[in-house]
């Protein structure tokens, strides 16, 4: 048995999310090419935390059979972004993918 679970993203209002907002130079991001550069600097910032590992452990595979993302204004590139990550097949060396390792 798992559980459904959700994963949820804020609009955001510190320095990082002004500053992601205003970076429209493109960037690589999981694997997809021409990703808004501001918005994968800020996703890759979370992925840092060391909050993460947490939140990884509990929307693991083991754990939860579906997780569902969702954000509000930014949180919803966010929640995409976030979304397309985890369910891409395949991690390519040195990708975004590893964080959900």
């Amino acid at each position: 048995l798992c559980d459904y679970c959700a994963i949820g993203f804020s609009a955001g209002g510190d320095d990082g999310a002004l500053a992601a907002v205003g970076d429209l130079s493109p960037a690589s991001f999981c694997g997809a090419d021409g990703v808004r550069g501001g918005y994968v600097k800020h996703m890759r910032s979370f992925f840092e935390e060391p909050a993460f590992a947490q939140v990884a452990k509990a929307l693991s595979p083991s754990r939860c059979c579906r997780v569902y993302a969702t954000g509000q204004s930014m949180g919803t590139s966010m929640a995409a972004m976030y979304a397309f990550c985890a369910n891409q097949r395949q991690a390519t060396p040195g990708a975004d993918k590893a964080a959900f390792a």
